[in-house]
């Protein structure tokens, strides 16, 4: 006997795949990306944490969801770049299939997240991936362009600020980094 799956079971399991290899989102994702799974989330793990866009910017309360706690007991600073990582892919349609989000481990060498587009298991190298809302000081910036470059051949970065993006374009160009793809993101 076969089993029709229902659109409510599709946007379930598309929301714990999202959890699965995003590691939190916010309320307002789930949201804007799984509104038939909005009641469902609310058994997940949760926390309400103030935190802010932008490096500087207001702080507001934000609800996180985790597939378990302690995903959720990381600071501030690390859930806000997980979800802005998870909004790239979101945005982006990116499969989580093809995402790994690592920005709870910082590293210079280390990208936030890769993606391995298809095609690209054994052929080519996946695409680093990187957030900076403002935090990371120009010669940070300039070491993981030049590294994402020399190693993977291509990368793609998000920011919440439209001058951080034009600075990130113009080091770039000046260091003659050219397949890389700067993305502006809207806290989620």
């Amino acid at each position: 006997m076969s089993h029709t799956i229902t659109f409510f079971e599709q946007t379930k399991e598309g929301l714990k795949a999202s959890l699965r290899a995003d590691k939190v989102l916010t309320s307002e994702q789930i949201k804007r990306h799984f509104p038939q799974a909005l009641d469902y989330a609310k058994a997940y793990p949760n926390r309400v944490v103030h935190v802010s866009a932008t490096k500087r910017g207001p702080e507001r309360r934000v609800r996180f969801y985790g597939l378990d706690q302690a995903a959720l007991q990381q600071e501030a600073s690390t859930l806000r770049h997980l979800v802005l990582a998870a909004e790239l892919r979101l945005s982006q349609g990116i499969p989580p299939t093809e995402w790994k989000n690592e920005a709870d481990v910082a590293s210079l060498e280390k990208p936030d997240a890769l993606w391995t587009p298809p095609g690209a298991h054994g052929e080519a190298k996946p695409v680093p991936v990187e957030i900076d809302i403002g935090t990371y000081s120009r010669e940070r910036i300039r070491h993981k362009l030049l590294h994402y470059d020399r190693r993977y051949g291509s990368q793609l970065w998000g920011t919440t600020s439209a001058s951080r993006m034009s600075m990130i374009h113009d080091m770039a160009t000046e260091l003659q980094v050219h397949n890389y793809r700067l993305i502006l993101l809207n806290f989620p």
